[in-house]
């Protein structure tokens, strides 16, 4: 895979063993640029108080062009794809966060991470089949109106939300807390490569890393940090899912939540959350109206399921909005006659609609 040279800098600086997110910062003040850093450096990096013998070490033994060329090489081999800071597809809502990613490790369809509309959902990981049915109903309509799901693929309600996304023919981003090349837990083996298929596994830690028990407490910032609003589903008052909540209160992101049976120790975190005042959710329209996301899409499951794969990729599109038919043109792989057979077949079957102006959207309720 290609990238710009300010991209290669950018990765070659972020992947030196022991550099993170301070050392990185802190070495940027000092030479000015990534650039900078891996041009000038020199042993004189020993006597920085905030650089240790071994980071100070590893970087200087990385300073030549086939350390660079060797770790690119190797992504390339896992078809795996790192966004920095600097390139496009890098979510500006997650740069906006305290100590923001330096990179992110991707595997899947990075487009994903530009999509506007993306609700995080979060929860324990032993739901109730209460919890698990609202979790799975919830996500595909969502995901279906055009909203990109975002959770920790952990056993529980994190997947159950990836699933609910990939049965509404959407998007979902899975943030891990190991390397994208290791599918935690194994158990999840199935859904792990669907999402690589209908969105992108991403995280801030190399492949190879295991799943260590501290990465995730760490990575859950990036799972409130993607999005505009944290969805809480079932959760005990002890429950990890609080270190979530606390990092998108932190961040300003609204926390939404799902209330449950006063009986259920599961229904403590959600139903103390909207005693406090978060919003309670019953519905995805609900949800959608919260954020600002207009209606629901209302295509039955049936006729999904009769839809072929070039016209799922042109609802996929129109499920993000009202698209003009030279933008559909444009951002799909068919000729104008093609998609002009095709639209004219998706709205004799009820699932669009053809509007002034020459656009196109998925019928709404």
């Amino acid at each position: 895979m290609r990238y710009t040279e300010e991209e290669r800098y950018w990765i070659w600086l972020a992947s030196v063993d022991g550099i993170g997110i301070g050392k990185f910062n802190k070495l940027v003040d000092i030479y000015g640029l990534p650039e900078n850093v891996i041009r000038n450096a020199d042993r004189k990096v020993y006597s920085y108080p905030f650089m240790d013998e071994p980071t100070s070490k590893a970087l200087l033994d990385s300073l030549n062009q086939s350390y660079i060329d060797a770790f690119i090489e190797s992504m390339d081999k896992q078809n795996i794809r790192i966004i920095t800071q600097v390139n496009n597809n890098y979510p500006d809502l997650l740069k906006t966060i305290y100590n923001p990613p330096l990179m992110l490790y991707c595997k899947g369809n990075t487009e994903v991470l530009r999509c506007e509309k993306k609700l995080s959902v979060v929860g324990t990981r032993r739901p109730t089949r209460y919890g698990s049915n609202a979790t799975v109903k919830l996500c595909a309509e969502l995901a279906h109106s055009g909203v990109c799901i975002v959770s920790g693929m952990a056993r529980g309600i994190d997947t159950y939300s990836h699933r609910g996304a990939l049965e509404g023919k959407g998007t979902t981003i899975a943030v891990l807390g190991c390397g994208v090349d290791i599918i935690y837990p194994p158990e999840n083996k199935d859904i792990y490569h669907k999402i690589i298929e209908n969105g992108v596994i991403i995280s801030e830690y190399k492949p190879g890393t295991e799943p260590v028990a501290s990465h995730f407490p760490v990575r859950n910032r990036i799972i409130s940090g993607l999005s505009k609003a944290l969805l809480v589903v079932e959760a005990s008052k002890k429950s990890g899912t609080l270190i979530t909540i606390e990092f998108a209160q932190e961040q300003g992101r609204d926390v939404l939540a799902i209330p449950g049976n006063i009986d259920s120790i599961m229904s403590e975190t959600p139903n103390n959350l909207i005693k406090e005042g978060c919003a309670p959710i019953t519905s995805s329209d609900d949800i959608l109206s919260w954020c600002g996301w207009g209606k629901r899409a209302s295509i039955d499951t049936v006729k999904i399921k009769q839809l072929d794969l070039s016209e799922l990729t042109i609802i996929n599109v129109l499920s993000q909005g009202e698209t003009l038919f030279d933008e559909l043109l444009a951002s799909l792989d068919f000729t104008r006659p093609q998609l002009m057979t095709m639209l004219l077949n998706l709205e004799l079957k009820g699932i669009i609609e053809k509007l002034p102006g020459n656009k196109y959207a998925v019928k709404v309720h």
